[in-house]
C-alpha cells in the first residue's frame, strides 16, 4: 500500500446514489477507503450533498477525500438551478478568479478535491472529442499558465486540484471512455505534450495528479499510461518530475476492457505506481470485493 495514503485503502469509491444505504455505512466504516467521488446523480440540492459528505466522512473519518469532476463547461456535476454554472476552458477569461468561485462552491459542500485542470493540449487542426472545449489553448505555453491560476485559484479556496490527463490526452482521437487510444507520436513530438505538466511542477504548487487510459507507442506500446510502470516512472515521475499524489482516471472506462475485471484493474494501476485507484460507479458486490482485495 502507498505510503501516501494514511492507512486507508488506496481507492476512491462511487456511493450508489445520493444517499447512502446501511450496507454502504457498514462497508465504508469496516474498511475505510481513502475517499470517494460524486457525480450528476449524487447531486440534487446543496442540503443533500452537505448531508451525504458528512455521513461519507463518518464512515471513512473527517480526513477522507470528497472529490469530483467540476471544471466548468460540460464537465460539471454540481448544475444549475442550484449550482451557478461556470464556462469551459476554452472559454474562460479570469481563470484564477473562475475557479476561486468554483472552489468556494464545492467546499460549502463539503467537496474537497477536484479533479481539474485538464491540461491535455489539442494542436490547431486536430481532432480529439474526449477533450474538445476542455483544453485551454493549443498553445502549451497558455496551458500550463492559465492551468496554474487555476490550481491556485481552487487551493486558494481549500480545494486541491488534480491536474490531468497525465502525460497528456490531447493527441488521442478516439474516447477513451468508449476506446483503447493509440497515439503513434514520437518521443520527441510527445515532449510538447508534457510541457504544461511541466509548468505545474516549476511553479511549485503542492498539486495531485491523473493519469490517462492512453498508448504512446513511443514509450510503451503494451500498456495505457494508467497501466505503465514504464510511463508513471520514466515519465510522469521522471521527465515532467511529478511528486505529487498520482490517481488514476476511471477504472471502469472501455478503454480498459482487454485487462480484467474492475477488481484486477485496481491492482494493476497500483502496481505500475498509481497511488489511488478510481474504479468508479461499481456495483455495491464489486465495491466489497475490491476492499477486500486490497
Amino acid at each position: 500500500m502507498s505510503s501516501r495514503v494514511n492507512n486507508k485503502k488506496p481507492v476512491i469509491l462511487t456511493p450508489l446514489g445520493p444517499v447512502l444505504s446501511d450496507e454502504e455505512k457498514e462497508l465504508f466504516l469496516k474498511h475505510k477507503p481513502y475517499g470517494f467521488i460524486l457525480f450528476k446523480n449524487h447531486c440534487e440540492n446543496p442540503n443533500q450533498v452537505k448531508k451525504l459528505c458528512a455521513d461519507l466522512r463518518a464512515c471513512a473519518g473527517d480526513d477522507c477525500v470528497i472529490s469530483i469532476d467540476q471544471e466548468g463547461g460540460r464537465v460539471a456535476r454540481m448544475r444549475a438551478p442550484h449550482w451557478p454554472e461556470f464556462p469551459a476552458a476554452a472559454n474562460m477569461d479570469d481563470v484564477y478568479q473562475t475557479y476561486v468561485d468554483l472552489g468556494d462552491m464545492l467546499k460549502a459542500e463539503g467537496v474537497n478535491v477536484d479533479f481539474a485542470p485538464c491540461l491535455d493540449v489539442i494542436a490547431d487542426g486536430d481532432q480529439c472529442d474526449a477533450i474538445g472545449d476542455r483544453c485551454f489553448s493549443s498553445d502549451s505555453k497558455v496551458v500550463g499558465e492559465k492551468g496554474i491560476a487555476c490550481c491556485e485559484g481552487l487551493m486558494d479556496a481549500g480545494v486541491m486540484p488534480v491536474i490531468k490527463h497525465m502525460p497528456g490526452h490531447g493527441r488521442a482521437v478516439e474516447d477513451s471512455h468508449f476506446f483503447l487510444p493509440v497515439v503513434k507520436a514520437s518521443a520527441d513530438e510527445l515532449q510538447h505534450d508534457l510541457e504544461p505538466f511541466k509548468a505545474i511542477v516549476a511553479s511549485g504548487l503542492d498539486v495531485a495528479g491523473m493519469t490517462c487510459h492512453v498508448i504512446y507507442e513511443a514509450w510503451d506500446a503494451q500498456n495505457p499510461a494508467t497501466l505503465s510502470k514504464k510511463i508513471i516512472q520514466n515519465i510522469i515521475r521522471g521527465e515532467i518530475g511529478f511528486k505529487g499524489l498520482l490517481y488514476s482516471d476511471d477504472l471502469a472506462m472501455k478503454a480498459l476492457d482487454r485487462y480484467g475485471d474492475v477488481v484486477a484493474r485496481v491492482q494493476l494501476c497500483l502496481d505500475a505506481g498509481c497511488d489511488i485507484a478510481l474504479p468508479c460507479h461499481t456495483t455495491l458486490d464489486e465495491t466489497r470485493a475490491i476492499l477486500e482485495a486490497l
